[in-house]
């Protein structure tokens, strides 16, 4: 093959994975309310990832998101407490083959007053019991 056909087949690879990581991260997207029972950070390579475990024994990640141009998981880490209730926006699932776990990239405190959203970085203020503005 020569130059040309390899150029056309890794631009369209790329595509279909573009096109893939779209529809995982809009497609995938679901709110929950849960109580966090334990956080923890695990060190993969030299990044460190932030885990929550809701009372259920889910575990979701809290990680930054490119997609949704949420560049705040240390501080959503930072902001989340053992035994209180938030509200979460999440996507994806837990696939234990490739050690992926939901992903939250907005949390908010139930009965909190001041909510943060991924799309501002703002305080909303907000009466709706620690739903997410629309």
């Amino acid at each position: 093959m020569d130059s040309k056909k390899w150029f056309i087949l890794i631009l369209a690879l790329a595509i279909v994975c573009g096109i893939f990581s779209i529809l995982y991260a809009y497609g995938t997207a679901f709110e929950k309310d849960i109580t966090i029972q334990d956080k923890y950070i695990k060190r993969y390579d030299d990044a460190d990832r932030f885990f929550v475990v809701d009372s259920d024994n889910n575990v979701y990640m809290i990680k930054d998101s490119t997609l949704r141009m949420q560049f705040r998981s240390a501080g959503l880490y930072a902001k989340s407490k053992i035994g209180k209730s938030y509200h979460i926006h999440s996507f994806g699932w837990r696939f234990g083959l490739t050690s992926t776990f939901p992903v939250i990239y907005a949390i908010a405190e139930i009965n909190q007053l001041s909510v943060t959203t991924p799309e501002t970085g703002k305080d909303h203020f907000s009466n709706s019991g620690g739903k997410m503005p629309q």
